[in-house]
C-alpha cells in the first residue's frame, strides 16, 4: 500500500480499514464525492495490480 499514490492510499485506508462511506470520506478529504469514488476505484485496481501474482485467482 505505500507504493500507492497518497491520494489512492488516503481513501483507500478511509474506505477498506475505517470502513468509512463514501459521503463521510469525502467529508474528510474535503473533496467531491465522485473524485473520492473514482480514486478509491484507481486505488483498488491498482492494489489488484499489485497483489495478482501473489494470489491465485
Amino acid at each position: 500500500m505505500n507504493s500507492l499514490p497518497e491520494k489512492y492510499r488516503e481513501v483507500f485506508v478511509l474506505s477498506a480499514i475505517q470502513q468509512l462511506s463514501y459521503n463521510e470520506i469525502a467529508d474528510i478529504v474535503g473533496r467531491s464525492l465522485p473524485s473520492v469514488k473514482t480514486d478509491i476505484h484507481r486505488a483498488r485496481l491498482e492494489v489488484r495490480k499489485k497483489v495478482k501474482h501473489y494470489l491465485k485467482v
